[in-house]
């Protein structure tokens, strides 16, 4: 289910001076946002030390898990412009689509 960026813990400059200090990994923190494409609509993301789909975004603020929440959990606009972006995942779902 599509989760408020609220519920994540969030990587912040005091976090990262702490762990450098003690020698620590922020597990569990999220990654900071980032486009595949310049011009892109969807961002990117993920949980430090998680090994599982990423995390995807159109707002920064409602965070997709692309293995739970795709395609079920979007609009019909966010699945198109999901799916103009990233042929790859398309495909890799598509028998989630028929």
């Amino acid at each position: 289910m599509a989760q408020d960026i609220s519920e994540f813990k969030i990587l912040t400059k005091e976090v990262i001076e702490k762990c450098n200090e003690t020698g620590d990994t922020p597990y569990g923190y999220l990654v900071d946002f980032y486009k595949n494409r310049k011009q892109g609509k969807v961002w990117w993301t993920g949980i430090l030390g998680e090994l599982c789909f990423p995390y995807f975004s159109f707002d920064k603020k409602t965070i997709y898990n692309l293995g739970v929440d795709y395609p079920y959990n979007l609009t019909t606009e966010q699945k198109k412009v999901f799916d103009e972006e990233n042929p790859f995942w398309r495909d890799f779902f598509a028998w989630r689509c028929e």
